[in-house]
């Protein structure tokens, strides 16, 4: 799946508690904020991704891909 976290949502917490319902198997995130990530963390989504590469940032600079699977090098 993947999901623009839009730099100025409103409400990351509870866009993270949709994706727990129903994790995908790889999360793709753009527009990835700080705040966006300690949601999605708060969800208990880090231990359902245990490979993880990118990260957030100000603004729209951050960007990641959550996985259950090993990420290998393209």
């Amino acid at each position: 799946a993947s999901w623009n976290a839009y730099v100025d949502n409103d409400d990351p917490d509870a866009a993270a508690r949709l994706i727990a319902r129903r994790p995908p198997d790889v999360l793709v995130l753009q527009e990835l904020t700080p705040s966006t990530e300690a949601a999605l963390r708060r969800a208990g989504l880090e231990q359902r991704y245990p490979h993880r590469v990118g990260q957030a940032g100000p603004g729209t600079t951050g960007a990641a891909i959550w996985s259950r699977y090993p990420i290998g090098p393209v």
